[in-house]
């Protein structure tokens, strides 16, 4: 697809269920007891929008693993192998 549209941390909705990205339903939604493991809905994401907006996808995924680390809920003094935080 060529270049992507902004993505900025306005786009997100970050809770202590998960985090997701509005314009494309993007989400990731951690296992109970495990802030760093859980399932990923992909959404839209890496499909150009019905509004036209397309999004790179490494470009939501890196701004949603910062916002998850911000939040608080993705840390981990020693992450176990697999983990969402380190699988992109």
């Amino acid at each position: 697809m060529g270049i992507g549209w902004l993505v900025t941390r306005d786009q997100f909705e970050v809770s202590d269920e998960g985090i997701t990205h509005g314009p494309t339903g993007y989400n990731f939604k951690p296992y109970p007891r495990s802030p760093t493991n859980g399932t990923v809905n992909w959404g839209q994401l890496g499909n150009e929008l019905p509004t036209g907006e397309y999004y790179r996808p490494d470009d939501v995924e890196e701004v949603a693993r910062r916002l998850w680390l911000e939040y608080g809920c993705g840390w981990s003094t020693s992450p176990e192998n697999g983990s969402w935080l380190l699988s992109w």
